[in-house]
Formats: structure tokens, sequence, C-alpha cells
């Protein structure tokens, strides 16, 4: 390890759109995490995908 920096992510994906051949859109995402050092966060990514 020698003094190496440890992280995480804690975080959810959640589908908004169930898989169909109705949409052109066949399923939408929505991202949040969390990046944390330890017991302290460092920040927060957040995303939004498209899948056709």
């Amino acid at each position: 390890m020698g003094g190496e920096a440890i992280y995480q992510k804690v975080g959810i994906n959640y589908h908004l759109i169930p898989a169909s051949h109705r949409w052109m859109i066949r399923d939408m995402v929505c991202m949040l995490q969390l990046k944390t050092h330890y017991a302290s966060a460092e920040y927060v990514e957040c995303g939004l995908g498209f899948f056709f």
C-alpha cells in the first residue's frame, strides 16, 4: 500500500425507461455517485445516459 490513497464511489443508477421497441430511445439512465476518501466526501458525479 505504501501511503496510497483509498477512494470509493457510492451511488445509484436509475433506469427511467424500460427497454421497449415502441420508443426510439431504448433506455435512459440517471446516475448520481459520491466519491469519498475514507470518511470525507471529495466530489459528486452526476450524469444522464441515453441508449438508442
